[in-house]
């Protein structure tokens, strides 16, 4: 059995707890998309942690740049749910074989069967992934500072900075799986 699905929506959003468009809840504002991470008229980024303002530039641009749905809308809010994660894709295989036996004069049947689950995985640790991010949504931005008639500053995370992807492998359902299974059937 094969089963292709389009990756799930994506949203990023500002962190922090801040409610940057005041609508009364937190950790659901859309981000705003720099154009040029180094503009100060575009985003005021600060550090909040060993690296330079030059290092958290930089890994923003290549963040930015990595992500298809980032990198083509740069200037603009991003859109809720419009950015997706990769397909998926998996197969499952099952083998089954009947042992047929007469007993009190009836015909009976055990079938032993072998599923392997996620075959792709089996064949290539690469193969049969399986993708998700908590809550549909990335704190790509932190909040650190707002004020009345002053820009907001915001950092880029360490966290978020050091993954080439917004995306978590799914550990368990990204292996490969195996399982016996043996059924009398009777008449």
């Amino acid at each position: 059995m094969y089963e292709g699905l389009s990756g799930q929506p994506l949203t990023y959003v500002y962190g922090n707890s801040t409610d940057l468009n005041s609508d009364g809840n937190t950790g659901n504002d859309l981000i705003y998309i720099p154009r040029d991470v180094r503009d100060a008229s575009e985003i005021k980024l600060v550090t909040t942690d060993t690296r330079t303002l030059a290092e958290v530039q930089n890994q923003l641009e290549a963040f930015i740049n990595n992500d298809p749905y980032l990198r083509s809308h740069r200037g603009q809010y991003a859109e809720r749910f419009a950015a997706r994660l990769p397909w998926t894709h998996q197969v499952d295989l099952r083998v089954a074989q009947d042992f047929n036996f007469q007993a009190g004069g009836k015909k009976n049947t055990i079938q032993v069967t072998f599923d392997v689950i996620n075959v792709g995985n089996l064949l290539n640790n690469d193969w049969g992934h399986q993708y998700s991010v908590q809550n549909n949504a990335l704190e790509l931005l932190r909040v650190e500072s707002t004020g009345v008639n002053t820009q907001p500053t915001f950092s880029f995370p360490r966290s978020v900075a050091t993954r080439t992807n917004p995306w978590d492998v799914t550990s368990l359902t990204s292996r490969w799986q195996g399982q016996l299974g043996v059924r009398y059937i009777f008449n």
